[in-house]
This record gives structure tokens, sequence and C-alpha cells, in this order.
């Protein structure tokens, strides 16, 4: 995601992880003018906490999940089912939690 026309920071708890539990992002109108805006959340598990607002935002990728809310095989260019590259039943991927970063399943 990219964030345009930023406004309002406000930031702390920045550290080495910055893991969040979610991000809330909420349109909003002005008392005055026509603009409206986005009021984004960060919510903090380890690390950043962060708010602030924005006149865009844009999706720059989105990787396709099953109903448990798992990348797809295919999300990750991995050929071989979950189970057997995560070495579990569950069909968890090692590679979840790099979902910001590149990605090699083995």
């Amino acid at each position: 995601m990219k964030f345009y026309d930023v406004d309002n920071v406000k930031m702390e708890g920045l550290n080495h992880q910055n893991a969040i539990f979610g991000l809330g992002i909420e349109q909003k109108t002005r008392d005055e003018g026509p603009t409206a805006y986005f009021a984004v959340d960060f919510e903090p598990s380890f690390g950043i906490d962060a708010t602030f607002t924005c006149l865009r935002i844009e999706i720059v990728e989105a990787v396709p999940c099953n109903a448990e809310g798992r990348p797809t095989p295919i999300a990750w260019g991995c050929s071989r089912n979950p189970k057997e590259q995560s070495g579990n039943d569950k069909g968890s991927f090692p590679c979840l939690t790099a979902v910001f970063c590149s990605c090699v399943c083995p």
C-alpha cells in the first residue's frame, strides 16, 4: 500500500520488529471543503503505534487468500501443497509473516 498527501502523523514505539495486529482505514469528510480524506490507524502488536491522515491510498499488490485468510500457493509462486512446504498438517505457510517482504517457498 502507498499513502499519498500524508498529514497529522503521530508515531511511537518504532523498533526492530514493528508488528501490527491490524490496520484501520476510515473515510472521513471535512467540516469545511469538499475533499474527503482517510484516517489511518496501525494497531500495534510489538513496536510501531501510528496514526495519520491522507488523501489517497493505492493498493500496490494484493495476495489471494483462502477462506481461513492464508495466502494461496499460487499467490506465493509455489507449486507444491502448503502442507508439504510447512511440514505440518494445518496448511500454514513458512513465509506467512513475510507478507510485506519477498518470500521464497522451499
